[in-house]
């Protein structure tokens, strides 16, 4: 087996095994990445299109991970009076406490 698809694997395993820890919290691993990157910025907000760069996806898979977490209620999206035309999200209260109840509970 060659290096490239090891790690490939070793990847989806990770994500898999990250998956069903978080099934209980209802949030998917790269959902859940998507809640620490917000949390770990100075002003807790984000473009789309940052998120898009950071983790390297494409703009609807980006776009689709905003709206499921919009639906839960973990994040808020809105859009700024100088730029219309971008999308940025940001934590909600309850995103803050999920993601704060999420590493004390991954550090057991």
């Amino acid at each position: 087996m060659y290096f490239g698809e090891q790690i490939k694997r070793l990847n989806e395993a990770i994500a898999k095994q990250a998956n069903n820890d978080m099934r209980d919290m209802a949030v998917t691993y790269p959902q859940m990445l998507i809640l620490f990157k917000l949390a770990e910025l100075e002003d807790g907000i984000a473009s789309l299109k940052t998120l898009e760069k950071a983790f390297k996806l494409s703009q609807p898979t980006i776009a689709g991970l905003a709206v499921r977490l919009e639906y839960k209620g973990l994040i808020e999206s809105f859009k700024k009076a100088e730029d219309k035309r971008t999308k940025y999200i940001r934590l909600t209260d309850e995103g803050r406490s999920d993601r704060k109840s999420t590493r004390l509970n991954s550090s057991h």
